[in-house]
């Protein structure tokens, strides 16, 4: 039942041409590892993207705590200084007010250490304007102390050369 013009015996030979079957076996053992090798790309790329990703997050995270810790230290040496002058100069009011906003920047501390965050109407700024306020008013006393301290002593001074005997 062979067709006019067609070699009989070449349909034999096709049909078992090991050559054939290997070309076809290896094109499938090829396309198998082509995938493999895809997918393998593809999940070395989304892994070593999320370290790249973890770490960037990772140094804007560190550094932005590192800047804030920094505010709230600042902020505490001077409330600190502003409390300790205050008491011993007798400014009730100024101590008082210095020692609640100590507390809020405690409490700001604690909110950002437990929660990451602090609550919308407690920000490091806001503490730093009342507590530059306060510092304003302190320099502002010790600047009037100063100047009595001199004038103090300019007077005892003078009385100084006016008793001397000349």
């Amino acid at each position: 039942m062979a067709t006019a013009g067609a070699n009989p015996s070449a349909n034999i030979d096709d049909v078992f041409d090991e050559e054939a079957e290997e070309d076809v076996i290896e094109g499938k053992q090829w396309m198998k590892l082509r995938k493999s090798r895809v997918k393998e790309g593809y999940r070395e790329g989304i892994s070593k993207g999320q370290d790249l990703t973890v770490q960037e997050g990772f140094n804007n995270g560190y550094r932005s705590a590192a800047e804030e810790a920094c505010q709230l230290g600042q902020l505490r040496g001077s409330l600190c200084a502003i409390i300790s002058h205050s008491s011993r100069k007798g400014q009730g009011g100024s101590q008082k007010e210095a020692e609640i906003l100590l507390e809020e920047v405690v409490h700001l501390e604690q909110e950002l250490r437990t929660h990451g965050q602090a609550e919308p109407n407690i920000t490091i700024a806001h503490l730093q304007r009342k507590a530059n306020e306060l510092l304003e008013i302190t320099c502002a006393s010790l600047k009037s102390e100063k100047v009595e301290r001199k004038t103090d002593v300019d007077t005892t001074q003078n009385e100084t050369d006016q008793t001397e005997p000349g």
